[in-house]
């Protein structure tokens, strides 16, 4: 029989584990496995076939833009695809994080005021992350007055919407190429 430690674990003979125990851990892995399949497959259409979840990245040029309002996201994106870059879109900073992970943006267009999570907590996280930390994020807002200079650290640059066209692709442009 297997005796408790002082931690309460149970120290089953031989160094194994119990077999409930390890049927939960065979459990838990596949849950993740098919957890990490959804979001591929997810991100995968989303970005389209060229995705590659584990190489480098995939497009030099790449723009995520994240904006909560279909307009703006539109707008942005027809702008950028006339000027060369591949763009992909988001509605939240949550799916950004998740996107810009698999998708490996150059540049990222961040709304700051998000459903779900913000543009300040998002890039905080890709800030944070070793395979988004290089990203260029670019704060994407109609309130550039509400950024101090600890929020101006966060982001390589500012664009005010409504935005013209050419300071856009400049911008863009300007950090794609770092």
């Amino acid at each position: 029989m297997a005796a408790a430690g002082k931690s309460g674990a149970v120290d089953a003979p031989g160094g194994t584990l119990p077999p409930d125990v390890m049927a939960a851990l065979r459990e838990l892995c596949v849950a993740a496995r098919q957890q990490r399949q959804l979001a591929e497959a997810i991100v995968a259409r989303m970005v389209g076939d060229g995705v590659r979840i584990n190489g480098s990245a995939l497009k030099r040029r790449r723009v995520l833009i994240v904006d909560d309002n279909a307009d703006n996201r539109e707008v942005a994106a027809a702008t950028l695809e006339a000027s060369g870059f591949d763009v992909i879109t988001t509605t939240n900073g949550l799916e950004a994080v998740v996107v810009a992970h698999y998708a490996s943006p150059s540049v990222v267009l961040m709304d700051v005021s998000m459903p779900v999570l913000d543009g300040l907590e998002a890039t905080r996280l890709l800030k944070s992350s070793s395979a988004t930390s290089h990203v260029k994020v670019i704060a994407y807002t109609a309130r550039p007055e509400l950024f101090d200079s600890s929020f101006r650290a966060l982001f390589a640059g500012v664009l005010t919407k409504p935005v013209d066209p050419s300071v856009m692709i400049r911008t863009v442009e300007r950090f794609a190429d770092k």
